[in-house]
């Protein structure tokens, strides 16, 4: 019987779609043969079925993968607009919103304390 492992790609931007993308979600999307940055850039290109794929594929996600999907949502949402992303969103089943909705305000919260850390760290210096 042979072990089967599942590499863990390297969080890396995009070239050319200026999002990290956090290795924990990549590895969960390889497994589940989800193509995630090909569905991220096609999003950004105004594709709505790929942003349709992209929020239906945080079903898929928990934990750490959970956190990097909500990070590059919160990318998304921010490249492409609110109302673009929203809309997209609002047609999508009550517990997508909801997931999402989550997925979206863990990832500011992060971005708050990342930040007030930060600068907290540099009024010690």
């Amino acid at each position: 019987m042979s072990a089967c492992t599942v590499s863990r790609p390297t969080s890396a931007p995009r070239p050319g779609s200026g999002i990290g993308i956090g290795g924990a979600v990549l590895t969960t999307a390889a497994e589940k043969g989800f193509h995630y940055r090909q569905t991220v850039n096609d999003a950004l290109s105004g594709n709505q079925d790929a942003l349709h794929k992209l929020l239906s594929f945080s079903h898929e996600t928990d934990g750490e993968a959970g956190l990097d999907h909500g990070n590059v949502l919160l990318d998304v949402r921010e490249k492409i607009g609110a109302s673009r992303f929203d809309a997209v969103l609002k047609s999508m089943p009550l517990t997508t919103q909801k997931e999402v909705e989550g997925l979206l305000r863990t990832a500011t919260g992060m971005r708050k304390f990342s930040r007030a850390v930060l600068e907290q760290g540099q009024n010690f210096q």
